[in-house]
């Protein structure tokens, strides 16, 4: 920052505040605030969520005397509302997540890009931190990419919320309400009545066939607490969170691979139909 008679001075354009104005800084200089948060940010390639744009621009802005969260409230609008009337920036809103923002060419992130279908499951420690019951609560490791026990954890960490038995319960009984009737009373029954109720819970939703179904609801479930945490610790979701997905093998060609790593007497104890044996039979004769 350089001082040009007595006001502020940033990126070469002349901070200049506007008298008798209800905001504590103007306009343009939110515009330089923002822009220029985006490129040390690396929006101009790839868009960023909205709360680490926000805290790099208080960043710069108290660099230059500038006080970002005074002009936010003072404008009656939100932070996001703010950035739209910013020339050259993107804002794209995501429904119960923090916003993207970017300069017109910016990608979204690789993570974001990728359906949530495409994504796989999410990596063991990264599941576990966000459903696991703990006494020594998770954190997540910036350096190594990692979400692991606070007490072995080394370096600058971000804390993970703690998680309950409670709130675990709670969405379980969610997922209950938006199933019919008849299927809801044994697994209300499993969650309120046994000692061990998410437990009794899993067993329960096998028991019914519906062990998929509750998973694919559990696991949006928690990648929105995920994307939920990430946004408010500005931190940017990354594609390595998730395993790759397998492509699905029929069950002749996993027999089929499996095969060769069989010993002779497990081979002799697997049942195979005499409709299979007599089927490759008439598949090699000759006629």
């Amino acid at each position: 920052m350089r001082i040009r008679d007595g006001l502020p001075c940033i990126w070469g354009l002349e901070m200049v505040k506007e008298p008798h104005s209800e905001l504590p800084f103007s306009e343009r200089q939110w515009s330089e605030l923002t822009l220029q948060a985006l490129k040390d940010l690396g929006g101009e390639s790839q868009m960023v969520v909205g709360a680490k744009l926000r805290q790099r621009m208080v960043e710069l802005g108290r660099r230059a005397d500038l006080d970002v969260a005074a002009y936010v409230s003072g404008s009656g609008h939100s932070f996001s509302g703010l950035l739209d009337v910013v020339a050259g920036v993107v804002v794209r809103r995501r429904p119960g997540s923090d916003v993207l923002v970017g300069t017109a060419d910016a990608k979204e992130p690789e993570w974001q890009s990728v359906s949530p279908v495409r994504r796989g499951a999410l990596r063991g420690d990264v599941y576990q931190a966000f459903t696991r019951v703990v006494q020594i609560p998770f954190v997540y490791s910036p350096e190594t990419d990692r979400f692991l026990s606070e007490e072995i954890a080394e370096g600058r960490t971000i804390s993970v919320p703690e998680v309950t038995v409670d709130a675990l319960i709670q969405d379980r009984q969610q997922f209950v309400e938006t199933l019919e009737g008849e299927v809801q009373g044994p697994l209300l029954d499993a969650l309120r009545r046994s000692p061990n109720p998410l437990a009794a819970f899993r067993q329960a939703v096998e028991g019914l066939g519906i062990l998929d179904k509750w998973g694919s609801e559990q696991a949006k479930i928690v990648w929105s607490r995920v994307e939920s945490w990430a946004a408010q610790n500005s931190v940017t979701p990354r594609a390595s969170w998730f395993r790759p997905r397998r492509s699905a093998d029929s069950a002749h060609h996993t027999l089929s691979r499996i095969a060769p790593y069989l010993t002779a007497n497990e081979i002799r104890q697997l049942q195979i139909p005499f409709r299979a044996v007599e089927a490759l039979l008439s598949d090699r004769d000759p006629r």
